[in-house]
């Protein structure tokens, strides 16, 4: 008997595929992400068009339009626009026609502007190529994402044809309405003055090319900006398409000194004419190095004291509020930056261990490796790739450290090592910030989890201790016991699902065994070595999950309503086979607590 192959890889079901959707949203985490997105895609376009015509066929443009009235973000280029019949692919998740090989391009994952369209309640497209034209529409992808309707959103063409435009007449627009906030207000990109938004465009995204630091630009773009604020009054720039360096904050008296040229003519002064040359000034060296065959360029700027980035900041009113302290902080400050391939990451590092090191808050430092590999959302670089970039940024701050005593206006550096203790620690502050909120009323620990089950913890008893989870009292915890949490479960007609108070003594008490994971698919690995016992667990309690990796195990994975939910707040149930050795075919209810705090989140 014959039987039909089975297609498995393209079995997505709806909850899955929106699982998958979730993860690559989840991956960013910065307020202008989808800003840095849509300029990457239209810097890309034009490379390519150069690729293919040469640089001087046409001239090129990017425009870019920000109306906070509806959050809505429009992005237009002159590239080589979207041939139709790719379409469909290239907005899937993971589709791409650009060439990891091809250091030219940027993106590469794939996921940008599927990222771009979930992140919306309306996305259009409008393009022409030599190929054809297009224009179509998507709708509540945002609200699909949230779970708030279940039907698939679907592009809607308002024209498709096949017939091409010329070479001067291709371009691309991109109009996204209805923007998640999951930032807060002091951080929402909508909420931001004009001068901050001309900042991001020049340091966060691929308009601020940092290729110009290196004089290697071999496209010349005409870049306009608009932002339209919420009183409907708006406002114009033109923005260099140029990364914003910090020599070109200072004020206009402000001398910078080429390192390299001072370090020629250093030999033969002494120190009283280098004081004389140096104090007060800024330093900048900008250079190229190979290392693991690999070609590096980095841009270096030393400045005489740490209040020359408040200086630029106030200067530039480059200032923004601290959404903890709620304290005006400074924008422009010292660290050692990542860029690849002409654009800027927003990536960095913590300074690498040197002597000296309270100066490290003196110097920014762009580094440049068109090689680098990323995550989804380009929040990180492998840890091998971080030791390379820091034994090179070691490099260059021991370079500029002997001629600190000539440059620097601070008072001598005594305790250098609490200094890098404390830069260290603001720079970690900094990274925590950028995490989205969780926006639940009453909850103190305010910040999603960073890959961290004691955040899990945290988080799931302070929605106990506010009653948003309902009948769960713990009795003991420790990190010596087997598992997480041994509590009881109170029986209430609020805590336990409609369809199963038929079953219930109202007020008996449920002792229960509670595992929390990060990843709720890394209690697999727990149960496969014996390390947890399956028939020990009543309830699973993990940040998010990954149902395919369920899946590669034979788990099923199924949504819980309300009603069905034994265990309050329970929103999934995980099934095994019983081929899975765990005897018979077994369920473990699990709550998912990014879906449970997104559904009650103000």
């Amino acid at each position: 008997m014959e039987t039909e192959s089975i297609d498995f890889l393209n079995q997505l079901s709806n909850n899955r595929l929106r699982k998958e959707i979730d993860n690559i949203c989840g991956s960013y985490s910065n307020s202008w992400d989808v800003l840095a997105e849509l300029c990457q895609n239209s810097v890309d376009a034009i490379r390519l068009f150069v690729k293919r015509h040469g640089s001087e066929s046409k001239s090129h443009t990017v425009e870019i339009t920000l109306d906070c009235r509806n959050r809505s973000i429009i992005v237009r280029d002159s590239g080589i626009g979207f041939n139709p019949p790719s379409i469909a692919s290239l907005m899937a998740p993971h589709g791409t026609d650009k060439s990891q090989n091809d250091q030219s391009i940027i993106g590469e994952k794939g996921v940008g502007l599927t990222y771009v369209i979930f992140m919306s309640n309306e996305f259009e497209l409008t393009s022409a190529s030599m190929e054809g034209q297009f224009e179509g529409t998507i709708t509540r992808a945002g609200a699909w994402k949230r779970g708030d309707t279940d039907s698939l959103p679907l592009l809607s063409p308002s024209s498709n044809t096949g017939v091409g435009v010329s070479a001067g007449e291709t371009f691309t627009q991109i109009r996204v309405v209805g923007l998640d906030d999951p930032y807060g207000e002091e951080e929402d990109l909508f909420n931001q003055p004009m001068p901050v938004l001309e900042y991001i465009l020049r340091t966060k995204t691929a308009v601020g090319s940092t290729r110009t630091l290196f004089d290697l630009v071999e496209e010349d773009v005409t870049v306009t900006f608009t932002l339209t604020g919420h009183d409907g009054k708006s406002q114009s720039a033109n923005i260099k398409y140029q990364y914003l360096a910090p020599h070109e904050l200072l004020a206009p008296n402000s001398q910078v000194i080429d390192f390299e040229d001072f370090v020629k003519k250093a030999a033969l002064m002494d120190d009283r004419a280098k004081t004389s040359q140096l104090r007060g000034k800024c330093l900048r060296k900008v250079s190229t190095i190979t290392r693991a065959g690999r070609t590096i360029r980095y841009y270096s700027f030393f400045v005489p004291s740490r209040t020359t980035w408040a200086e630029m900041s106030s200067r530039n009113q480059l200032t923004r509020v601290n959404p903890e302290t709620k304290e005006s902080e400074n924008i422009i400050q010292g660290g050692i930056e990542v860029g690849t391939r002409g654009m800027p990451t927003c990536v960095q590092l913590t300074p690498p261990s040197t002597g000296a090191s309270g100066y490290w808050p003196n110097l920014f430092l762009l580094i440049e490796d068109d090689s680098l590999p990323f995550d989804l959302g380009r929040k990180f670089i492998p840890s091998r790739t971080q030791g390379l970039l820091k034994e090179i940024a070691k490099d260059i701050f021991n370079d500029f450290i002997p001629f600190t005593k000539f440059l620097t206006t601070d008072p001598a550096v005594t305790n250098s090592l609490s200094t890098l203790q404390n830069y260290e620690k603001s720079q970690e502050f900094q990274k925590i910030n950028l995490l989205p909120d969780l926006k639940v009323r009453g909850l103190h620990y305010v910040k999603h989890p960073d890959s961290q089950e004691a955040a899990v913890v945290a988080i799931f008893n302070q929605l106990t201790a506010q009653n948003y989870l309902k009948g769960y009292y713990g009795l003991k915890t420790g990190h010596k016991m087997t598992y997480d949490l041994w509590a009881n479960f109170e029986l209430t007609r609020d805590s336990v699902g409609a369809n199963h108070h038929s079953i219930i003594t109202d007020g008996e008490q449920l002792p229960v065994v509670i595992e929390f994971k990060y990843k709720a698919e890394d209690l697999l690995e727990d149960f496969e070595k014996d390390i947890k016992h399956f028939s020990d667990i009543d309830l699973i309690v993990a940040w998010d999950l990954d149902v395919p990796k369920f899946g590669t195990r034979g788990v099923d994975v199924t949504v819980l309503n309300e009603d069905d939910a034994f265990f309050h707040g329970s929103n999934y149930m995980l099934t095994w086979p019983g081929a899975y050795n765990l005897g018979s075919a077994s369920q473990k209810p699990l709550i998912a607590l990014r879906k449970f705090v997104d559904k009650i989140s103000e």
